[in-house]
């Protein structure tokens, strides 16, 4: 199953898989999961990562982890009394559930964004002597058009 995320969501899959393995580099990795060095370049170059090759070669990961950082590295913390063996198809049911629920969301931000731009489409249409910029992350910012002063009263 090669899935395709962000460059960025690959980079730190494939640290967070070196932190799994205690290794410092890509070869020392791509060695412990029995693959070339080139495997490891060709997933970031594509944003695609092999993730049935992981879940084979790494028993013991705990999935939400590798993807998202979020609970401990090892399955095995999650709950002790499931054993290795049985909890392979919880963990690929539960990786398959969390990206459904992640794709929402995304879906859910992408529609507010929308609407937002909408909004702000329509205040600069009912205003044109309003003037937006771009400020810092993306924002817009409301800019006191040049010839008018704030006068203090």
């Amino acid at each position: 199953m090669q899935e395709k995320l962000s460059k960025n969501a690959i980079v730190s899959i494939i640290d967070r898989l070196r932190v799994y393995y205690e290794v410092d580099t890509d070869t020392s990795l791509a060695s412990c999961l029995g693959v070339r060095q080139n495997t490891i370049s060709s997933w970031r170059s594509r944003g695609a990562i092999d993730f049935d090759l992981i879940i084979a070669k790494c028993d013991n990961i705990n999935l939400n982890w590798l993807i998202f950082e979020e609970g401990p590295v090892y399955r095995r913390d999650i709950n002790p009394n499931i054993p290795s063996n049985q909890s392979d198809g919880l963990n690929s049911m539960f990786l398959k559930q969390t990206i459904s629920e992640k794709e929402e969301k995304i879906e859910s931000l992408n529609r507010e964004i929308g609407k937002l731009q909408n909004q702000i489409e329509l205040l600069k249409d009912s205003n044109p002597k309003l003037e937006f910029h771009e400020a810092a992350e993306g924002k817009l910012a409301y800019v006191q058009p040049k010839g008018k002063k704030k006068t203090a009263k």
